[in-house]
C-alpha cells in the first residue's frame, strides 16, 4: 500500500507496481461546510486530466494496482463543523461526491484519513464511517474502504473495534512520531518511525503503537492492520539555545549523502564486474 501525493505530479508513471496492490490518491479535502472538495485542480487530476487515459486510474489498473480516493480532515476547527450533529447533510454531499468521483473515475474505493478528531463528536465520526462504508458496498460490492489511523490517539477516538466491520483495512501511520501532541515546544529531536520502546521509557515507538492497534481491533482482526513506514527522514539544526526541525529529507538524498558519497562505496563500485547484479565487494 502506498500514497501519491498530488503534488507530485505525474510521478504515479514511474512507480514499480509490482510492488504495490493499492494505491491512494491525496488527497480529496473536506469542505467541511459543504462535503465538497477544497482543492478543484487536485480532483480534475485525479479524474485524469487533460488525458484520462493515461491518469493514475487507468496507469495503475494496466499494471494490476487498485486506486483510492485518499479522503482527508485534518483540521480540528474544521471537524468540528463537519462532525456537529446538524451537519448530516453535509455528510451526506460529500458520500453523493464521492460515489460519483468513483463511478466516474472507476477508481476502487477511498482511503478514509481524519486526525484530531473532536472527543465529544467520536460518536458522530463512527456513525459517518458506517454510512459511508454501507452506502459504498451496497453501490459496487468490490470498493474497497481504508481508513488510517495516527501514531498519537490521546483521546482513544479511533478505537478500530467499533469500526472494524464497515473498514477493510486500517492503516497505521508509523512515521511523524516528532510531532508528539503533548510537546509544549514543538516537534521533538527523535526519529520519524523509533523503534526502541522499552517499558521503562515509556515512550511511543512503532512496536508500542502496532501493539496497541492490535489491542484495539482484537488479536483476530490483526491481519487488517497495515503498518505504513516512511520513505524520508528529518534534518535537525542544534545549537546552546536548543533543536530546531529544519526540513524532511527523501531516502533518495540520504542514500546520496550518507551512502554513495562514502569511501567505502566508491570502494565497492570499484570492484563490480560488468554484470550488474554482481557485486563483489
Amino acid at each position: 500500500f502506498g500514497w501519491h501525493p498530488h503534488f507530485n505530479g505525474n510521478a504515479y508513471k514511474t512507480y514499480n507496481y509490482r510492488l504495490l496492490t493499492a494505491i491512494s490518491y491525496y488527497s480529496y479535502d473536506v469542505d467541511p461546510y459543504t462535503g465538497g472538495y477544497l482543492d478543484s485542480a487536485v480532483i480534475y487530476d485525479f479524474m485524469g486530466g487533460d488525458d484520462p487515459a493515461g491518469g493514475i486510474v487507468a496507469t495503475a489498473h494496466e499494471n494490476d494496482c487498485k486506486v483510492l480516493l485518499s479522503v482527508s480532515s485534518h483540521s480540528l476547527d474544521n471537524n468540528y463543523i463537519f462532525l456537529e450533529p446538524q451537519s448530516a447533510v453535509i455528510r451526506q454531499n460529500l458520500i453523493d461526491e464521492l460515489i460519483y468521483l468513483l463511478d466516474t473515475s472507476k477508481a476502487d474505493g477511498v482511503e478514509i484519513n481524519f486526525e484530531n478528531v473532536p472527543p465529544e463528536y467520536k460518536d458522530e465520526f463512527y456513525k459517518f464511517v458506517k454510512r459511508l462504508s454501507y452506502t459504498l458496498r451496497n453501490i459496487n460490492p468490490d470498493y474497497s474502504v481504508c481508513m488510517s489511523v495516527p501514531a498519537y490517539d490521546p483521546g482513544n477516538i479511533f478505537n478500530l473495534s467499533i469500526m472494524r466491520d464497515d473498514i477493510d483495512f486500517f492503516i497505521i501511520k508509523g512515521f511523524d512520531f516528532q510531532d508528539d501532541p503533548s510537546s509544549t515546544t514543538g516537534p521533538l529531536k527523535k526519529p520519524s518511525a523509533p523503534l526502541n520502546f522499552s517499558a521503562a521509557s515509556g515512550e511511543a515507538d512503532l512496536r508500542s503503537v502496532v501493539e496497541r492497534y492490535i489491542a484495539s481491533i482484537g488479536p483476530y482482526y490483526a491481519n487488517h492492520l497495515i503498518l505504513s513506514l516512511p520513505n524520508y527522514g528529518t534534518l535537525w539544526e542544534t545549537d546552546e539555545q536548543g533543536y530546531e526541525l529544519i526540513d524532511y529529507v527523501p531516502y533518495s538524498e540520504i542514500q546520496y549523502d550518507f551512502v554513495q558519497k562514502s569511501p567505502e562505496y566508491i570502494s565497492c563500485l570499484l570492484y563490480t564486474s560488468d554484470a550488474a547484479d554482481d557485486l563483489l565487494c
